[in-house]
Order: structure tokens, then sequence, then C-alpha cells
């Protein structure tokens, strides 16, 4: 399991999961830059600051791949001569094919042009100049012939004008395929944004293609999002952190999860006395009274309400109410008293910042 310790902005933080990872936070919380710093740091760029399962990480030990909303499909797509998806289908073709044999053919059909070329050039040009011009075309070696293929098409569409960024953004992550992904060292998929341009449907596409390829490959993705109902789609194999105002980590996790409840279990009782004035003290008293089974009923309640729980890990501030005239676009709306308690403490849990609106 990947441990990471590291500083950010002043802050040690630790951040652990077993096989991906999805860092949660409002828009300019500080994902990107995070993310960049996570980036330095698997590749051996921050020595005295990162550490991986307590051991500083020497260059080329690890492998990153790093897509962000500037990532361009055209430009990843194109046979360019550092383009993976170029490279990945040039060495498939060196590997299958006759490349001399291939090279002998061509150049053999470019000499005739060659002697065309070149006779109307002695009839039509050097009459009247002095300088003496020849023109000589000649392929030496396969990677010139591969270059020349750069008009692309998905579904038949031309891809820089009519393909939907959406697809696009599939596509390029269909790109880890190709060979990005080393079976000899293990990789680090980061992706900023990555719902960028995506629908609910195509989201969980994503998300379940992440599962898939992680469990199948030597690799792991860290991903960042400000949408909140990404957390309604995700399972077990992913690990949720939220990034707070002053920049540290919070691990939205199973132990969380029960410690929300219990907390919430032993409140409701608390109320019910009068004997006990002091929560704290009464929580002591009676919290080896909650069994797994009364935190794993409550586990079940607690999922269908897991978009507003992204809320609060996607908010820097949220105002909580029962109230059915509450528009305020911050305002999370609670369907009952249960509801409402519980929410309470997971932001204290997050540390969002909130406000509780009086209740009619």
């Amino acid at each position: 399991m990947p441990n990471f310790l590291f500083k950010f902005k002043q802050n040690q933080l630790n951040l652990a999961f077993e096989q991906n990872c999805i860092i949660f936070g409002a828009n300019g919380s500080g994902k990107s830059l995070l993310l960049r710093t996570l980036e330095n740091g698997i590749n051996g760029k921050s020595k005295d600051t990162f550490l991986i399962n307590s051991l500083e990480v020497e260059k080329n030990e690890y492998s990153t791949i790093f897509f962000d909303e500037e990532t361009d499909f055209n430009s990843e797509f194109r046979f360019t001569n550092t383009n993976t998806f170029r490279n990945a289908i040039y060495d498939s073709i060196e590997h299958t094919i006759n490349t001399e044999s291939i090279l002998k053919e061509i150049n053999s059909v470019l000499d005739k042009i060659d002697i065309e070329t070149n006779k109307y050039i002695n009839n039509n040009i050097h009459g009247f100049f002095k300088e003496k011009i020849k023109f000589d075309i000649n392929i030496t070696n396969l990677d010139q012939i591969v270059n020349k293929f750069t008009d692309i098409y998905v579904d038949g569409l031309a891809s820089n004008s009519q393909v939907s960024k959406s697809k696009k953004r599939l596509l390029i992550y269909q790109l880890l395929l190709l060979k990005q992904i080393k079976n000899d060292i293990t990789t680090y998929i980061l992706i900023d944004d990555f719902d960028l341009y995506l629908d609910t449907e195509n989201t969980i596409k994503i998300l379940r293609f992440v599962s898939d390829i992680s469990k199948q490959l030597h690799c792991y993705f860290i991903l960042t999002t400000s949408n909140p109902i990404v957390y309604s789609f995700l399972d077990d194999n992913f690990q949720c952190y939220k990034i707070t105002t002053d920049y540290t980590m919070v691990k939205l996790d199973s132990e969380m999860i029960s410690s929300v409840i219990k907390e919430y279990i032993i409140l409701k009782e608390f109320k019910k006395q009068s004997e006990e004035k002091d929560f704290n003290n009464f929580y002591n008293k009676n919290t080896n009274l909650i069994t797994n089974d009364d935190i794993e009923s409550q586990k079940n309640y607690i999922s269908y309400f897991k978009y507003k729980l992204g809320i609060l890990l996607t908010s820097n501030f949220v105002s909580i109410s029962l109230e059915n005239n509450c528009y305020n676009i911050y305002s999370v709306q609670c369907q009952n008293i249960s509801e409402y308690n519980i929410l309470k403490l997971f932001c204290d849990k997050l540390l969002t910042d909130y406000e509780v609106v009086d209740m009619i």
C-alpha cells in the first residue's frame, strides 16, 4: 500500500491508499498544485521533503503519467516524435513488417518521381537561371513515413472540430493502454479534474475503467475533482481525501464513518436522559455499548445521502437546513432530523465551515 509523507504549503501531509485515491476539494483549493507536488515527489525531485513508505525516492524508481485540463487530444493523438500514441504504433509497425523492404519499395517509386521532377527542371528552369537545382526525394527510415499520418477520424468525424470534448477526454484516458503503464516498475497515473467535460454516464465509465486497469496492471491512480456527485459513484477501490482551506488533508473512510455513527447514536441517547450534563463523559461511559451491528445498520442509511457528503467534500462552506424554503446556493437540505444531526457531525470531522439554519 503506498504511503506518501510529504510537505505541502508548510504542512506535513500523509496520503495512504490501497489501490486508487481521489482528492476532493472546492475550486481554487490547491488540488492542481497538490497533484504537481505528488508528481515531483514520485519522480524523485523532492528527496528531502517526500517519502514513499518511509523511504526517499530515487530518480526513475517509479513511473508517472500526468493529465490535466491542458492535455490536448489533437497533440496526444497526432504522430509526432514525442507522442506516446505515435510511439506505440511505430513500435508495433517496426516489429511486424520488413522495414528494409518497405523503404526499398517506397524509394523506388520516389526515384521515378525524382526523374520526372528533375526532367521538368532541366527543360523549364535551368535555361533561365545560373543556379542548378536538383530534387532528391529520399526516405531513410520508417519514422519519416509514420509522421505523415496526421489526420485522425473518430467515428467518421474529424477530431479537431467535430468530436466532442467528452469523447476526446475518454480517448485520451484510453492512451493509458498504449505502453504508458510499465510492467517492470510501479506507475502512478495522476489526473487533475478527471471528470472534466464528462457527464454522469461517462464519469462512471471512467471510474470503472480506472478500477479495472489498476487491478490488471502494476499501477495506481490519483484523481482530483470538484464535483460532489462523484462520491456517490465510488466503491471500495478508492480512498477519499478532502483538501481543506488550510491545505491539510482529511480522509473520509470507513473508520471516520463508523466514528460519526457511533457519536450520533450516543448523542441520541444523551439527549434522552437528564442525569449526565457533559456529553464527553456520557460518551466515554457508553462507547463500549455500541456494537458493530449498530454501526453497520446506520451505514446503510448513510448511503442514501452520499451526494450530500460529496457537497461537504467539495465545499469550503455549507449551510445545513431542514427548511423547505431555504434557497441558499450553499445549502444542504436535510430530509429529516436524523440526517440533519449526522451531517452536522460530518461537518465537524471534515473541517467544513458551516452554519446551522434555525429549524421551524
